[in-house]
């Protein structure tokens, strides 16, 4: 049996930040395995080419207020920022948040810049900081304290925010650009972005106060190629290396897969044909990484291309096959065939953006009919493990209404009043159209939709109809279904001003949810939604009960 290790002081952070993290509603099941990935930097693959240069470039930007690091896909900017971070900064303690498009959202978005400055072990037990939670709203007094709590650390601290592109919200990018106005010497921001961000930053560019790294800053340099083309065991002489130059203007991606045409092809009889646009890439990354995986390497590859993130064990629930994902995404990682590991629990990956594109379109041409299962498998994975946004987004995309509805009853409906609602605002904005009469599920998954979208004018008519329809559900899933419409109702009362309907339908829902519904695994959260409103109609109708007189 194995001796149990001493906790180190970074996971002993790692625990607290997951708590703090926690009190935002978020399930601990969901971040367990995330949480470490998105607060660290990615791990560099094997082989990476460690850039001086580069890595310069970004201490030397680190000392400054702040850095937009800019450039299309491809370039290279997060693993060249990840391997400057693993070289240790001396510019101040190192906060990393690694963006992705469901994180516009302020409370979640600051939520996770507080754990990564935590965790960085730049916030002392003293400083506000430290126990800092955004609530509900994040309004200008919440970044103000933000503000002070950064303007009190005893030394400077960098914070990379990585895919900063994915950040559209209007609060966060104010937020933002709050943080950016005052001067404050502990402060020091780096962008990590496709696009330039949307914040006024002539001023601090007139000031010298922003450094900008872009795409012509990241393109490898002759030697720089060369020591990528060694790492790769290939070799080409000058004439050689200037053409793969000439195609690529040292973008990093094109110049692994004109590496990959080396290794195929030593003599380089193929270079002259390739070119650096999507279509040429496309089918290279097919033919050559591809085509290059035996076969249920391939399949692999394919069914687990509708994933963002993938684990050994997602991998393995989606793609149907004998367990073993883990070390196929070890393998792939390794070969460096364009899967980079994220470090963290858990052993997550991501596919690069080109290639996950190219496997996702020749799934869709090659095994169309297996794509509604995959989202199905995928959406039960991530309901079972505690992540809804996910779960919700490959149900939506299965187009299957019968899981949907029941991952709504189940777990999600709970969550549209925390601070996952935007999130889920957006993917059941995407809801798929009906083909022929509509099944009874649609109505209660619309009306879901525009609570989330808070389109309280539209989602009357959908609640009228789901109750009209509610028979019709599946059997296990119609006590759960009628507790969601009566608080469904209960909010139309309160939007009404109807303390009687309030009352009405909170203390129905409460009747469910001690008997017929009492195993919902939401149903802790319905009970407390229930109770606030049903209060809120007690209150109402005590307050008319006075009006009235003796």
């Amino acid at each position: 049996m194995n001796a149990e290790r001493p906790q180190s002081d970074a996971t002993i952070r790692s625990r607290r930040t997951l708590r703090q993290v926690q009190a935002l509603n978020v399930g601990e099941g969901a971040l367990t395995h995330l949480l470490d990935a998105k607060l660290a930097p990615p791990r560099p693959p094997p082989g990476f080419v460690v850039r001086p240069r580069v890595s310069g470039m970004f201490e030397a930007a680190a000392a400054c207020p702040l850095t937009v690091v800019s450039a299309g896909p491809g370039w290279g900017k997060t693993l060249a920022a990840a391997a400057w971070a693993a070289s240790g900064p001396t510019a101040g303690k190192l906060a990393w948040v690694s963006l992705d498009e469901g994180d516009s959202d302020p409370r979640l978005f600051w939520s996770y810049v507080l754990a990564a400055l935590r965790l960085s072990g730049a916030v002392p037990p003293e400083n506000d900081l430290a126990e800092l939670v955004p609530g509900p709203a994040v309004d200008e007094e919440m970044i103000r304290r933000i503000l002070y709590g950064i303007s009190q650390l005893p030394e400077p601290v960098v914070l990379v925010l990585d895919d900063f592109h994915n950040i559209h919200d209007a609060d966060v990018l104010s937020g933002v650009a709050t943080l950016l106005r005052y001067e404050l010497p502990q402060r020091r921001l780096v962008l990590i972005t496709r696009m330039d961000p949307v914040l006024s930053l002539h001023k601090l560019r007139l000031s010298g106060e922003l450094t900008e790294i872009r795409a012509a800053d990241l393109a490898f340099s002759p030697a720089e190629a060369t020591a990528m083309l060694d790492q790769l065991g290939v070799s080409v002489d000058a004439v050689r290396l200037a053409q793969l130059l000439g195609h690529t203007e040292g973008w990093a991606a094109g110049l692994r897969l004109a590496a990959l045409t080396l290794q195929v092809d030593p003599s380089g009889s193929q270079l002259a044909e390739y070119a650096a646009d999507d279509g040429v890439v496309a089918d290279y990354l097919a033919d050559q990484v591809f085509l290059a995986q035996p076969p249920p390497l391939r399949d692999f590859l394919l069914r687990t291309s509708i994933l963002e993130r993938v684990s050994g064990e997602l991998a393995d629930a989606v793609s149907g096959g004998e367990p073993g994902g883990h070390q196929y995404l070890e393998r792939l990682a390794h070969a460096n065939a364009f899967v980079v590991g994220l470090r963290g629990v858990g052993h997550w990956y991501r596919y690069h953006p080109m290639l996950r594109g190219m496997l996702q379109h020749r799934l869709s041409t090659e095994q169309s009919v297996t794509v509604p299962l995959l989202h199905r498998r995928a959406a039960l994975w991530f309901a079972a493990h505690d992540h809804p946004v996910e779960a919700t987004r490959h149900a939506v995309s299965a187009g299957d209404w019968a899981l949907l509805s029941e991952l709504l009853v189940t777990r999600v409906v709970a969550r549209l009043v925390s601070v996952e609602r935007q999130a889920l605002g957006r993917v059941l904005d995407k809801l798929p159209p009906i083909d022929g009469e509509d099944p009874a599920e649609v109505h209660l998954c619309r009306a879901a939709r525009c609570l989330a979208m808070s389109d309280f004018a539209a989602i009357w008519a959908h609640v009228s109809r789901a109750w009209e329809t509610l028979p019709q559900l599946e059997a296990h899933i119609r006590p759960g279904a009628e507790v969601v419409l009566h608080l469904f109702s209960a909010i139309q009362g309160r939007f009404s001003g109807d303390a009687a309907e309030l009352i009405n339908h909170t203390g129905r829902a409460l009747d469910l949810l001690r008997g017929a519904a009492v195993a919902l695994p939401a149903a802790e959260e319905y009970v407390a939604i229930a109770l606030n409103l049903r209060g809120m109609g007690l209150l109402w109708a005590g307050a008319q009960w006075v009006g009235r007189g003796p």
